[in-house]
């Protein structure tokens, strides 16, 4: 994935099915910042290449890109909800990150949010998304939050399956338990991702395996 200067993006996913649920869209702006849309479809059947067709035409009418995550998750919103395919929900969180400042702009629609990981000071805060999915009907993405990144920090989005899936009693994964494995995992991201698979398909068990684990991580890399 493309980056800013100064910082590094990159995603792990596990699919489960043959055509992947999540997507992720990553646009540079000219002034050298960089736009993150993280998408999971909620509808089964729909294919990450379906949600990157839906979300490129949105995210490129914007021109240079300069608007906050809010409103590219607006756009994005009134073009599936004018889509002729019925039934279609997507959860989604969107991100714009201004290297001028070391900021992290968030908006989120629908049950994903993100996780911050200082490694400086070994804290984690989970970040909650509280908008309605995009597509549905009168939803709008919730409030814009903003961020600082210190040196060393990262960003951790956990995708929609990963932090929503089930178990066979109906029980979430949810944040809590993405927080404790975080704890208690290595301090790389390719360490950190695979404790949180590992644990997130053990949890479900395979016959609840209905979305795919997606982690995507923006770090501020130490110069």
């Amino acid at each position: 994935l493309e980056s800013p200067a100064g910082y590094s993006i990159v995603m792990a996913s596990r699919t489960a099915a043959a055509y992947p649920r999540d997507c992720v869209q990553v646009v540079l702006q000219p002034q050298g910042g960089v736009v993150v849309l993280v998408a999971s479809s909620v509808q089964a059947g729909l294919s990450g290449s379906v949600l990157l067709a839906s979300l490129h035409a949105a995210c490129h009418a914007l021109g240079l890109l300069t608007v906050r995550p809010g409103q590219l998750l607006d756009k994005c919103s009134e073009k599936l909800r004018t889509d002729p395919k019925e039934g279609r929900r997507i959860n989604a969180i969107g991100l714009l990150i201004d290297p001028a400042k070391d900021e992290l702009h968030a908006s989120m629609a629908g049950g994903q949010g993100f996780v911050l990981f200082s490694g400086a000071r070994a804290e984690f805060t989970a970040v909650r998304g509280e908008g309605g999915a995009l597509g549905a009907q009168g939803s709008t993405p919730s409030p814009n939050q903003t961020m600082h990144i210190e040196v060393g920090d990262r960003i951790l989005i956990p995708g929609d399956g990963l932090i929503g899936g089930k178990n066979a009693k109906g029980t979430m994964f949810g944040f809590e338990r993405v927080l404790q494995v975080l704890r208690s995992a290595g301090k790389t991201f390719a360490e950190q991702s695979e404790a949180l698979f590992k644990a997130a398909a053990e949890f479900r068990g395979p016959s609840t395996l209905s979305g795919d684990l997606t982690l995507v991580a923006i770090e501020r890399e130490v110069e």
